[in-house]
């Protein structure tokens, strides 16, 4: 909940407004380290039930200056005549990113909010040994990963077992492979609230909504711990927040770490929580820390680090992450800053026609994940060419101890506004994928995504995306309403990657679109898989009697993605005659069962185990005949595909 995670009723949309009233100023008491805290066991047992309508009041808070904004209305609008939309712009080349088993599918959206009615959903998930669990504003949903099918969704309050008129905020789910279970924080986001929810799961499946989850709450007395972020060591649970006094005034960044139980321990023992001294300031001891981002490990590591980016707001220039570690023993240990390309805050992204543009946040990291030997990855969008924003993303390295930036890079467009993205690094350290929202006057809202393997030229991702959802109309609704604050309207805060602990080469995402122009929020969610998958290139072919010699140069290797095949199709013109299927490693084949006289051209798909890559450039076309003979050497002998393929967006000059 950063300005608004807009909350509602049902009731409330038909009959009567929702005014956001700051409570009165109470101070700020900060929060003392402390072996044991005043964490208790929420209530052990929950009914999945439906849930009833309510209407009241929420509590509001921000860190920049920006207006809350009260809820009314459901008048609708639609597209503008004069909207004239273009094809979504594709990062240059042939995208090397492919769904994985085709796992793009739907998730939840604005009807399944049982109680409350929320704009924008904040959507985000994580993937598990035999799950995939996504979180909205108020709503959980358990998938099989096998095929995203669900398998039970329900009011959040409802399996935290709150009361439902309880308001819950923020939530967050990571899978914890040191425990073997998933964790989970929420924040506690009513009027007079101050504190946040936070537990695990008694086993690896999540699916019981009932009985098996731990469920712990945390008072913080004096602070709301606005924007909880979540991340995990191989021995804690550690959450960083945004803390706001009684009035709404920022006072300070918040971390708290709790010990995780040991494998197999379904006791819910409530753990002592931690906390670290504040105010917490930068490396610089002068500014304060804003938004701290525990990283999601994808391994057993002992240490946790925590990651911020100095804050932006306000129209100034920055270019430094702040860095904390948690050790074994549970002892914080502020690290020295790390310098990175100067950033400031982004624009709104328009819309097409006249529609409002949409918030792209305001230069915070919003998640990071990954190993502290083989790389920590997080990201945030910032202000990029031409004033359109980008998603500047950093993989961050620890060696003896000592923090450095391996390398950094940005994903942008040359015509549209890049936002609200997530990455993630593969389990197998070999790759990493990165999700976003693009939008731009031409463009409704899309999730689209990239990728890169360990042979990537550095601060690149491989050529080409990967559309993965698209919206079927502009976000219109509640928050855009100048009545609410805007625009422009509020988009998610942030949305969800994480990677694969069985298939060590898939990472998972969670990502919004919109799917009506109207003032009721129509937002809806994806979650899907990806995998790298290479091109052929260099396709060339040789005519023969009623045959042809093709041959291709395979894709750069990836030893973690394995390339098991090659799918050929002869084409005449631009209609597909026949195709066959040419084992890896070969790189050529002799395509028989053409016709003399009848001109062909051929292209090579890479395909490997869960997904299959672009299709190749056409061949020189070839026309067989009856005297024609394999010449000795029909194509230059070919060779891998260069190890630095071209960028797929320009780097920004310094900002």
């Amino acid at each position: 909940m950063r300005t608004q995670g807009t909350l509602v009723s049902a009731l409330a949309l038909l009959l009567a407004s929702v005014t956001c009233t700051p409570v009165a100023p109470s101070g700020h008491a900060n929060v003392a380290p402390a072996k044991v805290a005043s964490t208790t066991p929420a209530f052990s047992q929950a009914t999945i039930s439906a849930e009833p309508s309510r209407a009241g009041p929420m509590r509001i808070s921000t860190r920049s200056p920006r207006p809350t904004r009260p809820i009314r209305t459901r008048a609708t609008s639609s597209p503008p005549a004069s909207a004239k939309l273009h094809p979504p712009s594709v990062q240059t080349g042939r995208p090397r990113i492919a769904a994985y088993n085709s796992l793009d599918n739907a998730g939840l959206n604005a009807s399944d909010n049982t109680l409350f009615t929320s704009t924008p959903p904040d959507s985000t998930g994580s993937i598990g040994p035999s799950h995939y669990v996504e979180l909205v504003h108020s709503v959980i949903g358990v998938y099989r990963r096998a095929d995203l099918s669900l398998v039970i969704k329900a009011g959040i309050n409802t399996w935290l077992n709150q009361s439902p008129l309880a308001q819950r905020c923020d939530p967050q789910i990571q899978w914890d492979p040191s425990s073997g279970r998933w964790l989970y924080v929420v924040l506690e986001c009513g009027t007079t609230d101050e504190g946040f929810l936070f537990g695990w799961s008694k086993t690896s499946d999540p699916s019981d909504l009932v009985n098996g989850w731990c469920r712990f709450s945390h008072a913080t007395p004096g602070v709301l711990p606005d924007y909880p972020k979540l991340g995990h060591s191989g021995s804690y649970m550690i959450v960083g927040a945004n803390g706001f006094d009684s009035s709404s005034q920022f006072v300070s960044a918040e971390m708290y770490w709790m010990a995780t139980p040991a494998f197999g321990d379904a006791s819910c023992a409530a753990p002592a929580v931690n906390a670290a001294p504040t105010p917490l300031h930068n490396g610089n001891n002068s500014t304060l820390t804003t938004t701290p981002v525990p990283v999601n490990s994808t391994t057993n590591a002992a240490d946790g680090y925590i990651l911020s980016a100095y804050d932006p707001s306000g129209g100034s220039t920055q270019s430094k992450l702040a860095v904390w570690r948690l050790d074994s023993a549970g002892t914080l240990h502020q690290e020295s800053d790390l310098s990175v390309d100067p950033y400031s805050e982004p624009a709104p992204a328009p819309q097409p026609g006249t529609n409002p543009t949409l918030d792209t946040l305001d230069g915070r990291l919003t998640q990071a994940v990954g190993d502290p030997s083989t790389g920590m990855w997080t990201q945030h969008t910032v202000n990029g060419p031409g004033g359109r924003s980008v998603a500047a993303w950093y993989e961050i390295k620890v060696a003896s101890l000592v923090t450095s930036v391996a390398q950094q890079g940005v994903i942008a467009s040359s015509t549209d506004f890049v936002f609200n993205a997530s990455i993630s690094p593969r389990v197998d350290a070999l790759g990493a994928s990165i999700f976003y929202n693009r939008s731009g006057s031409g463009t409704f809202p899309l999730i689209a995504g990239q990728t890169r393997i360990s042979s990537t030229a550095a601060g690149q991702m491989e050529p080409g995306e990967i559309v993965l959802g698209t919206s079927s109309a502009a976000d219109n609704d509640l928050s855009c309403l100048p009545a609410n604050g805007g625009p422009p309207c509020r988009w998610g805060d942030y949305s969800g990657a994480s990677p694969d602990p069985v298939n060590t080469n898939v990472v998972w995402g969670s990502n919004q679109v919109i799917t009506a122009n109207t003032t009721t929020p129509a937002w809806s969610t994806f979650n899907f898989a990806v995998i790298y998958v290479g091109a052929a290139t260099n396709v060339a072919a040789a005519p023969a009697n009623q045959s042809a010699l093709v041959r291709w140069t395979p894709p750069a290797a990836d030893p973690g993605t394995p390339v098991v095949s090659y799918t050929v199709k002869a084409y005449v013109g631009s209609v597909v005659t026949s195709s066959k299927v040419v084992p890896a490693p070969d790189s050529q084949t002799t395509y028989s069962g053409l016709t003399n006289g009848v001109t062909y051209t051929f292209t090579v798909t890479v395909n490997v185990t869960g997904g299959s890559g672009p299709e190749s450039d056409h061949s020189n076309p070839v026309t067989p005949t009856a005297r024609a003979t394999f010449p000795s050497s029909p194509v230059p002998a070919p060779t891998r595909e260069p190890a630095k393929p071209a960028s797929p967006a320009p780097l920004p000059s310094p900002r």
